[in-house]
């Protein structure tokens, strides 16, 4: 996992729903939130297809360099953030047809305040 997060590479999809599986045997039957999963295609297909919402907080390119070189972590350099953005817009950015056409999509606007961001995410969590 390290290798691959220093190398801006997503970490491989057998790894990660492994990894997915055996935290959710944890959280039983209660329910759970994941962040920023599923990142592909195929991690997708290990899902279950019981998902009730999926929060997308919307930014830019140019925001999301800005934001992710500010937090100033070792696999945050300009490289390495322009290939995990590639890699988002390949293969992430297509799922997001696929949750709204199932009509459990809900799109925030990132690029406001942190206040304005939190109160639209309250929002929808209630709908």
């Amino acid at each position: 996992i390290k290798e691959a997060l220093e190398q801006g590479r997503l970490v491989e999809n057998q790894i990660t729903v492994d990894s997915l599986k055996e935290k959710i045997k944890k959280v039983g039957s209660g329910g759970y939130v994941l962040d920023g999963y599923p990142r592909n295609s195929e991690q997708l297909s290990y899902l279950d297809n019981d998902i009730d919402k999926v929060f997308y907080i919307n930014v830019s390119d140019d925001e999301a360099i800005k934001r992710l070189t500010e937090r100033a972590r070792h696999d945050d350099t300009p490289e390495l953030i322009k290939k995990r953005i590639d890699i988002y817009h390949d293969e992430t950015e297509p799922l997001l047809k696929y949750f709204r056409d199932k009509k459990v999509l809900e799109e925030i606007n990132g690029e406001q305040s942190i206040e304005k961001v939190s109160e639209d995410l309250k929002k929808v969590v209630s709908k």
